[in-house]
């Protein structure tokens, strides 16, 4: 179950430039970096 939430979080950065095409590849860039760090922070917490 976490792969799949993982996998749709992964997918947002695409979802979110297609729907919104006025964003620059930086921006979209910025929204999956953050998106990685959410991601990599809460593995982080699970080893803890």
């Amino acid at each position: 179950m976490l792969r799949t939430v993982r996998a749709g979080m992964l997918a947002v950065p695409s979802r979110v430039a297609a729907r919104l095409p006025h964003l620059s590849k930086h921006d979209v860039a910025e929204i999956d970096a953050e998106i990685r760090a959410a991601l990599t922070e809460m593995a982080a917490e699970e080893r803890l």
